[in-house]
């Protein structure tokens, strides 16, 4: 294998390091939350194309690239946070983890290569199956239906491959799990590597490769890795496109031309389900933004939900205000995200801004804070405000409400279980926290 050089660290696609030349000429492919890898982006030069390497929670996108590879595996983590410490699985990146997903099955509707290294994986962990929803892996083979276990033994003397794949597999291909095909065979499916009537890798449609691998031991070795079967799923592509030139499309089945039809109508209808998903994606943003991004999140929100229009102020986007038609203040809104809970402090400040707005404190001041916002978990992210931060609310009639109370609102709203109306008659009229939760919205004071 060539040798390979990193041109940089902390880059995005088009940057390099100083001193070195971009190279526009060349493919570029994503190896993806690699094992042992840097918290920043940095790129390898290959001979023939460049690596960029990305950590989990990257902005790029997997459709900016020509190729992608990952280790099955690459969005799991062990937590110990529960009761006894008992270990369990878990998902280091689940926000992240959707939006792959969804860039997994567009990428393959526009021939993206795909490339899962699959090293040992557990089954179990502690007295827990691993959830099929935690890794990229578990979940796009699970949307497949195609079943697999992990071997009693590793396999590595793997026979039967594919010539492109040889050398990868005679260097890093010891198998730890088996894939069954055979059961359900998916379309398009076809083995790349096996051992008598075990599938220990294959590929679906010559574009989602799934290769047997080691466990890399260093940061060094899994680039290594990534670089070398990417290369050789490259190069199968390559070899099946030669084997099946392009002017036999002319000929056509008569049912083939529905099946693209129908292939191009589902494209669009998935086109239309991504701007909805985006959609829900950029609200949930409540959960984690803070500053000017928290509070313009939350006037949307309140409008496309709600019908609730609030005007923030030019000079402290944070204060907010809701009008009647000729003008009038309705209520005052204080808007913001903190690292811990309510404080005191926070509802003297709505209580300040009806002072600076020069009115008296019957106008209703509603304190919207997204809190908790270090948190690693849902769980955690779901604390009340103390009784006594409640009780003060009361006594200086402001409503408490955290922005996750706020979307379960807006989703009992949407699912038909609340009246839009409601929330705006709780705003003007109650003060005290207002807790959303199993289908219903209550006063706790």
């Amino acid at each position: 294998m060539a040798a390979m050089v990193r041109r940089g660290d902390g880059l995005t696609p088009g940057e390099v390091a100083i001193g070195c030349e971009p190279r526009r000429d060349v493919p570029r492919y994503v190896a993806y939350g690699l094992p042992h890898g840097p918290e920043s982006a940095s790129v390898w030069t290959q001979e023939g194309f460049d690596l960029y390497e990305l950590p989990l929670g990257s902005t790029q996108s997997f459709l900016d690239y020509d190729a992608v590879v990952l280790f099955a595996g690459a969005f799991e983590t062990v937590d110990r946070s529960g009761w006894y410490n008992e270990p369990r699985m878990r998902c280091a990146a689940p926000q992240d983890l959707d939006l792959r997903e969804r860039e997994f099955y567009t990428g393959i509707g526009r021939n993206l290569t795909v490339v899962f290294l699959v090293p040992r994986l557990p089954e179990t962990v502690g007295h827990r199956a691993v959830n099929p929803q935690c890794d990229l892996f578990r979940r796009v083979l699970k949307g497949k239906r195609i079943r697999w276990s992990r071997l009693e033994a590793a396999e590595p003397h793997i026979s039967q491959i594919v010539p492109e794949f040889k050398d990868f597999v005679e260097r890093f291909g010891s198998a730890y799990v088996r894939f069954f095909l055979d059961q359900g065979r998916p379309e398009f499916a076809r083995v790349i590597c096996r051992i008598n009537a075990k599938v220990l890798g294959f590929e679906l449609a010559t574009k989602a490769f799934f290769v047997p691998c080691v466990q890399p031991q260093t940061h060094e070795q899994a680039v290594e890795m990534a670089a070398q079967a990417v290369r050789a799923a490259i190069a199968y592509r390559e070899r099946m496109k030669r084997a099946y030139p392009k002017w036999i499309a002319r000929f056509r089945f008569t049912q083939e031309a529905a099946l693209r039809e129908q292939a191009d109508d589902l494209r669009r209808q998935l086109t239309e389900v991504e701007a909805g998903i985006d959609r829900y994606a950029d609200f949930k943003g409540l959960l984690c933004l803070r500053s000017d991004p928290l509070v313009e999140t939350v006037q949307r929100l309140l409008v496309e939900f709600f019908d609730i229009k609030i005007e923030s102020e030019d000079e402290r986007i944070e204060d907010a205000t809701l009008k009647d038609d000729d003008g009038n203040i309705l209520a005052v809104f204080e808007i913001k995200g903190i690292n811990g809970n309510f404080r005191r402090q926070d509802v003297n400040q709505v209580d300040s801004h009806r002072e600076r707005l020069e009115l008296t404190s019957e106008t209703p001041g509603i304190l919207i804070m997204n809190t908790c916002m270090t948190v690693q978990s849902l769980t955690e992210k779901d604390r009340p405000p103390h009784p006594d931060i409640i009780s003060k609310s009361v006594a200086d009639n402001v409503l408490l409400m955290r922005t996750l109370d706020l979307l379960k609102y807006a989703d009992y709203v949407e699912a038909g279980k609340l009246e839009k109306e409601s929330l705006r008659a709780m705003l003007l009229s109650e003060a005290g926290w207002l807790k959303v939760e199993n289908d219903r919205a209550e006063l706790v004071k």
